[in-house]
């Protein structure tokens, strides 16, 4: 292999060092000297602007100072002429002040009544004779006016008259506060303009001369300058001459080249190193001429350790328990991969997409692989949102995957993914197992908790779900709703989750889908209630017995009837009836566990029972339904915690009473009490009538309408008020709302009193 360098041909210059160390010293002289004369002229035109402003306001003053003492003294001179009707002194005095002095233009004098009596100007300049009068509206051509008013004090003014800018005084004749006549002499500027626009003239000329020698004196150092930079050009261009040609020399293919430059500056700095390189490339050339020699074997030692390694990393990667892919930009998969992928989902074709690929086991799972991956290369949204949306659950047979994504780029572009696929099929097993131990476990704390409440709820769960799978409820969608919620709010109450996540995947659906639930989704309740029944049955044992056989419970009460003991047989009935203090104390075990659950804090609940008690085959939908109305009182009536006013303590009020004769159960909070103002936004977006607060208590009870803007697992389906109240009217009970915003909010049901026993109040 030859070591030879190839020769480089360097390129040709398009301007030398020196000619560019010329110019930059031509420019910069330039720049300095126009500067120079830019700033002397702009100072000297400045200086000679306030010299004349000084000359001008110096000479204007001189003027001022003239008439002003010229009217003044002559205002008091012509005070007693005046008093004596002097016509000819006044006129004298007037005309000898124009006459002696040449800037005198005119000279006026009005009497009191504005008659002149003395007017001397360029155009009045004859002397009075008494034959020959003068034109006594001469004085007019001055511009004072018809009517001239007269002064109090010396005044001035600038009037353009006689083709001159003339400088006026005026000042008043007074004896004794009584104004006599007015005196007006106007002094002419020509001679102050003439003088400063002599000076002007000289100071141009003067700036002129100034320029022309400074110019000169630029001149001469601009030559200068250039002739020293010629010399040190010369000086730093020679030494980089010899350089530049060394390099051409060794570009060509020379390598015993030298740089001989003996400058005494940076420049034999550089070439120094410049020949240490040379001396050092060459013996370079020699050793790459050596190392040549066994390269190939090296590259024959380096591939099989690389093979060795990769052999390796593949043992690795194939007994592994998650499956690795690497996914190009373009959505196709590197042939290099886990061999549990294959055993996972089969084998791909060379160049196949992962979504065409997974696809083949799970449909759904490609087409959004697919989707996803789409928005990623487009690179529309920020690429790790986007990773996010990419599914992460597959099917392939009776295999569950989990997918995990890692994004490979190493810059802006994106440059691919790396999958990982894990199979989690056993793992969900023992996740399914516990959850059903956990069931198990939450039936059975229950029935020793409160066997009979769990009865009452297992009943009626029953009912509802038998009444969702045999199509029963499918007239009426809305009712379909409230049946699925109550389902899901009491089982989650009593620890049944797997059921209550089913119920919230079905409302889930029916949300997106606006339609009933296929057969497949209803068989999943129900398979799953099955399991309940089976554990709640061999938990719950014989229900046909209280504490005693039925037999002789009926025995005792028929014998009690023949007695006539009206009052005691009723009493004796009512023990196979359900207290309502059972039901009450149920409900706030479930408000305690719900307000810890939300974030409200301890809470209080306030229980007033008066022993009332309800046959449950008749009431057993009501406490099923009241749930309800419990989890709005503590999810939007109560304040969070953080937000409790200072020294309130949450209650939560259950109260049961016979009124009327009739059965009145109440449930309230002292919360913040209920948005009418959302609920009447709610209802008109829904179309439903918000004029009236009657109209807003019908619009909180309609199917569908909620106060929240999102659906959690408590709430915001706006079907759980509505399926209370369906069964209160059922049972021919009205409810009644009173909420203000701050005192909490009252629900108030009133029933019917079939049922019911209420044990009677002794006298006071």
């Amino acid at each position: 292999m030859s070591s030879e360098p190839n020769p480089v041909h360097l390129p040709k210059t398009k301007r030398s060092v020196r000619g560019k160390l010329v110019g930059v010293v031509l420019v910069t002289l330039t720049l300095v000297a126009a500067s120079t004369l830019g700033l002397i002229s702009w100072l000297q035109v400045r200086s000679t602007d306030e010299v004349l402003a000084d000359t001008e306001h110096q000479i204007r003053a001189s003027l001022e100072a003239k008439g002003r003492i010229l009217a003044s003294n002559h205002a008091l001179a012509l005070r007693n002429s005046v008093l004596d009707n002097a016509f000819s002194d006044v006129d004298s005095l007037v005309r000898g002040a124009v006459k002696d002095d040449s800037d005198v233009v005119y000279g006026l004098f009005l009497g009191s009544d504005n008659s002149p009596w003395s007017y001397v100007s360029p155009s009045q300049s004859e002397e009075a004779n008494p034959d020959k009068p003068q034109d006594k509206g001469a004085w007019k051509e001055l511009q004072l006016g018809d009517e001239p008013k007269p002064p109090t004090a010396l005044e001035t003014r600038e009037v353009s008259l006689f083709g001159d800018q003339i400088q006026e005084f005026s000042m008043p004749v007074v004896d004794d506060g009584e104004t006599l006549g007015t005196i007006y002499y106007g002094i002419s500027t020509s001679r102050m303009r003439k003088t400063l626009e002599t000076a002007r003239a000289a100071s141009r000329a003067e700036l002129r001369d100034t320029l022309k020698k400074l110019a000169g004196l630029v001149l001469l150092n601009s030559l200068l300058g250039l002739l020293l930079a010629f010399r040190a050009a010369r000086r730093i261009t020679y030494p980089l001459a010899n350089l530049t040609s060394a390099a051409a020399r060794i570009s060509s293919g020379e390598k015993d080249v030298r740089a001989d430059v003996k400058s005494g500056d940076e420049i034999e700095m550089l070439a120094t190193a410049f020949n240490k390189m040379v001396t050092e490339l060459a013996e370079s050339y020699k050793e790459l001429e050596i190392l040549n020699s066994s390269l190939e074997d090296k590259v024959k030692a380096r591939t099989t350790e690389l093979a060795s390694r990769n052999k390796d990393m593949r043992l690795v990667l194939d007994n592994a328990q998650q499956g690795f892919i690497t996914v190009y930009a373009n959505g196709t998969m590197a042939t290099e991969r886990s061999a549990i992928v294959d055993r996972m989902l089969g084998t791909p074709e060379e160049g196949e997409s992962l979504a065409s690929f997974a696809g083949r086991s799970d449909a759904n799972f490609g087409a959004m692989f697919e989707l996803s991956f789409e928005m990623i290369a487009e690179d529309f949204l920020p690429r790790e949102l986007c990773i996010a949306q990419l599914p992460k659950r597959a099917t392939s047979g009776a295999r569950s995957l989990a997918f995990h994504y890692v994004d490979l780029s190493q810059t802006e572009a994106f440059e691919g993914l790396l999958v990982v696929v894990e199979d989690i099929t056993d793992r969900l097993e023992r996740e399914r197992q516990e959850k059903q131990q956990a069931e198990i476990m939450a039936i059975f704390r229950r029935i020793m908790q409160d066997r009979s409440g769990f009865e009452s709820f297992y009943r009626e769960t029953s009912r509802h779900v038998d009444a969702v799978l045999d199509g029963s409820l499918d007239a009426d969608e809305a009712v379909f709703k409230r049946i699925v919620h109550t389902i899901k709010g009491n089982c989650g109450v009593m620890g049944l989750h797997v059921v209550a996540e089913i119920c919230h995947e079905i409302e889930n659906k029916m949300a997106e889908t606006h339609a009933l639930p296929s057969s497949s989704e209803r068989q999943t309740l129900l398979d799953r209630w099955n399991i309940v029944r089976s554990n709640a049955r061999a938990l719950l044992g014989d229900q046909s017995r209280l504490e005693i056989e039925r037999s002789e419970y009926l025995r005792l009460v028929g014998d009690l009837k023949r007695t006539g003991n009206t009052r005691l047989v009723k009493r004796l009935e009512s023990w196979a009836l359900e207290p309502v203090s059972r039901h009450f104390a149920r409900i706030e075990d479930q408000a305690v566990q719900l307000a810890e659950r939300l974030g409200r804090g301890p809470i209080k609940v306030v229980k007033v029972e008066d022993d009332v008690r309800l046959d449950e085959n008749l009431w057993g939908p009501l406490w099923a339904d009241l749930v309800h109305v419990v989890r709005n009182c503590i999810d939007h009536g109560l304040y969070p915690e953080g937000e409790v006013p200072a020294g309130q303590v949450q209650e939560l009020g259950l109260r049961s009473a016979i009124e009327g004769g009739r059965l009145v159960i109440e449930v309230s909070d002292n919360g913040r009490g209920i948005q009418w103002d959302k609920v009447r936004e709610k209802a008109i977006s829904k179309g439903l009538p918000a004029h009236t607060r009657q109209d807003l208590v019908e619009a909180l009870f309609a199917d569908g309408l909620s106060t929240r803007d999102e659906v959690t697992a408590t709430s915001g389906r706006g079907v759980g008020m509505s399926a209370l109240r369906s069964t209160v009217l059922a049972l021919g009970g009205t409810i009644a709302v009173v909420s203000e915003p701050g005192k909490g909010s009252r629900f108030i049901l009133s029933l019917p009193p079939e049922g019911v026993y209420s044990e009677p109040r002794a006298a006071a």
